[in-house]
């Protein structure tokens, strides 16, 4: 008997992204599925979306999440969920049509291994030049660095992914995601999966398409909350998640070292001088070059102008960087309010009372909508676009 996969997705205020994702999650090859949105009391239309497109999706189940962050979410589907294998799908992408058969086919294959995932192929979130330059700057390693989930060629055993698809059987052996967390849930639960002596597997092969934020100020709020997060998230683990992500936070500090020198001595001097802002132009200058090298090289490669590509770069790094500042300044007060909280353990089909829509219809109609954006295994890999 084939096991059951349930499907959680997280949304809040995603009516640009649900009905594509929703889509192709129910255009999925393998049959035995079921649905469930965790929604945190979206406003912008998402909800009224998901009652739109009920006549084409079928065995789909919305519930609350009236705390909005994203490990509650996740939670709220796992306890509720009815699978062997529980996928943490994100709203903002899309699936090929044999994103679950593949999964499915690793778990099957190794027993150790409690968690799958693939390569993430960004592509921007809306059109023009800045929606191109945000997915530029989040796929490249100069932009990110050595994330595997999105640079990654060759499968193995890896300490994250993103998606997960997981044994349902890890949640009750090491727990749920840590609802302390704002992000980087993800990682610390798999620290604890690689503490448990259990796997988690990359396979390049599966691909996720992902949608980048559309504009420059969605993406220095993303990735802002994001560099504060790591702070907590670090706490939380004992360790950094990756060394490279302090790496932006070294480089706001020398900015802001370099500014603060550059004015003193500028203030002692007794007339201005160029000279006086060597110690900021000494952390600009080298970041702003290998910025405009990378960027020309895209150029140069994607055969178009990536003219604001720099921008988006330093955007990210300055976002990220500052959200770590602000997680090192407010660690203190976050610490004393959740050091005594724990992670809980599941208790399984409990919950059902927070069910506030119950879609079954015809799984024969489904909307096609999505399958441009998707292509199966049969059709090779998905081309990155950005």
């Amino acid at each position: 008997m084939r096991e059951t996969v349930s499907v959680v997705i997280a949304t809040y205020n995603e009516v640009r992204h649900i009905e594509d994702c929703v889509t192709s999650v129910v255009q999925q090859t393998y049959p035995h599925k079921e649905v469930i949105i965790v929604d945190g009391m979206s406003d912008d239309g998402t909800r009224e979306k998901l009652q739109e497109i009920r006549q084409r999706v079928a065995c789909v189940r919305m519930l609350d999440n009236p705390r909005r962050r994203a490990p509650f979410a996740f939670n709220i589907g796992v306890e509720n969920s009815r699978g062997e294998i529980i996928c943490i799908l994100g709203a903002h992408a899309v699936y090929p049509d044999d994103y679950l058969e593949r999964c499915v086919e690793l778990h099957r294959a190794d027993a150790v291994t409690a968690n799958v995932g693939g390569r993430t192929i960004v592509r921007p979130g809306g059109y023009g030049p800045v929606a191109e330059a945000v997915a530029g700057a989040v796929s490249h390693r100069f932009g990110v660095g050595n994330a595997e989930y999105r640079l990654r060629d060759k499968p193995g055993y890896v300490e994250s992914v993103f998606p997960g698809c997981y044994k349902r059987s890890v949640f009750g052996e090491i727990g749920l995601f840590d609802e302390r967390l704002y992000r980087g849930q993800d990682q610390e639960l798999n620290l604890r999966i690689a503490a448990a002596g259990r796997e988690t597997y990359f396979d390049p092969g599966i691909e996720v398409i992902y949608y980048a934020r559309a504009s420059f100020t969605a993406m220095i709020t993303q990735y802002f909350r994001t560099g504060r997060s790591i702070i907590y998230t670090a706490r939380v683990m004992g360790r950094s998640p990756s060394y490279r992500q302090f790496v932006p936070l070294l480089f706001v500090g020398g900015i802001l070292l370099g500014t603060l020198v550059s004015l003193l001595t500028n203030i002692s001097a007794e007339q201005f001088s160029l000279v006086s802002y060597l110690p900021l132009a000494g952390v600009l200058g080298p970041y702003l070059a290998v910025a405009i090298c990378v960027s020309a090289a895209e150029s140069i490669r994607r055969r178009r102008s990536m003219w604001l590509l720099p921008v988006a770069f330093f955007l990210l790094h300055a976002s990220y960087g500052l959200g770590s500042l602000a997680g090192l300044i407010t660690l203190k007060w976050w610490w004393g309010r959740n050091r005594n909280c724990h992670i809980r353990f599941p208790v399984f089909g409990q919950g059902e009372n927070r069910e506030v829509v119950s879609m079954e219809m015809d799984p024969a109609v489904v909307s096609g909508s999505v399958t441009k954006h998707v292509k199966g295994r049969g059709d090779g890999h998905t081309s990155q676009e950005s």
